[in-house]
């Protein structure tokens, strides 16, 4: 997706993706525990590379979703490192935006009067603090039954990224998921992960907020954003996307990172 949507990035940066460990092409390690601390420093030694492989002293982050949550504590962690932070679809507190979206579906569903997705839905409860009680299994269940309540028209439609990136076979996709989820869930339910306590940043930062983001909450992700305390701070609201700004509204999305960059000028 990357390819498709953000080639004109390269132009004016150098625009590295990193596949994290036991993900994509990264290698398999079985014998290590995975744990957000073991992703942060993993980050940090990549970062590490690329300042000496390309004579920086300071690069630019943009945590998306899960990458989010590394990237914060990536920056507050080594805010020498880097000279701004970007989150997009910035994770917050994953149970209470869990609990958001489910609050979302219930209420249009009830005003359709759609009783068969109320009925499925009530066959997978979900707990006070966000959690389900099978886990993905549940999860994945709800984000089937929820998805055309999820969306909105004014987001555009995506194509499937396994058909777009020949390096990568379904099973670099889904390995990844089954094998980690269960490890690093642990770490995010029952409101262990809120990043609300973690306001202070040394370096500036800013948010892209997809306006119908669901996955992780745009609402939780504002409050945030108007909680942080930074030497420089900006939110993007991205009126026309949902969880994937840089591919939904892919043209405004290089335009603000060209803004970012300037705004940040580094050597």
């Amino acid at each position: 997706m990357s390819r498709k949507y953000s080639q004109d990035l390269a132009q004016n940066f150098i625009f590295v993706s990193w596949d994290q460990r036991n993900c994509g092409k990264s290698q398999t390690d079985t014998t290590v525990a995975l744990t957000p601390g073991l992703y942060v420093e993993d980050a940090h030694v990549v970062t590490q590379f690329l300042q000496k492989q390309y004579h920086r002293n300071k690069i630019f982050v943009v945590g998306h979703s899960w990458g989010s949550l590394i990237g914060v504590n990536l920056v507050q962690k080594y805010p020498q490192d880097y000279a701004a932070y970007i989150g997009m679809g910035q994770l917050v507190n994953p149970g209470k935006s869990e609990m958001l979206a489910r609050n979302h579906v219930v209420q249009q569903a009830t005003l359709r009067k759609d009783t068969a997705t109320l009925a499925a839905l009530a066959k997978i409860p979900l707990s006070a603090d966000g959690t389900y009680l099978n886990g993905l299994d549940d999860l994945l269940k709800f984000r089937m039954l929820s998805d055309k309540y999820l969306t909105s028209s004014e987001v555009a439609e995506l194509p499937n990224p396994m058909t777009l990136c020949p390096d990568y076979q379904a099973l670099d996709w889904m390995t990844p998921v089954m094998r980690t989820y269960k490890l690093l869930s642990s770490y995010m339910d029952g409101g262990k992960v809120n990043l609300l306590k973690q306001n202070a940043f040394q370096l500036p930062v800013y948010f892209i907020v997809g306006k119908y983001d669901y996955a992780t909450s745009a609402e939780l992700a504002q409050q945030y954003f108007a909680a942080i305390k930074a030497p420089k701070k900006q939110l993007f609201l991205f009126e026309h996307s949902g969880h994937q700004p840089s591919w939904e509204e892919p043209a405004l999305f290089q335009a603000r990172l060209r803004q970012i960059a300037a705004a940040n000028e580094v050597k």
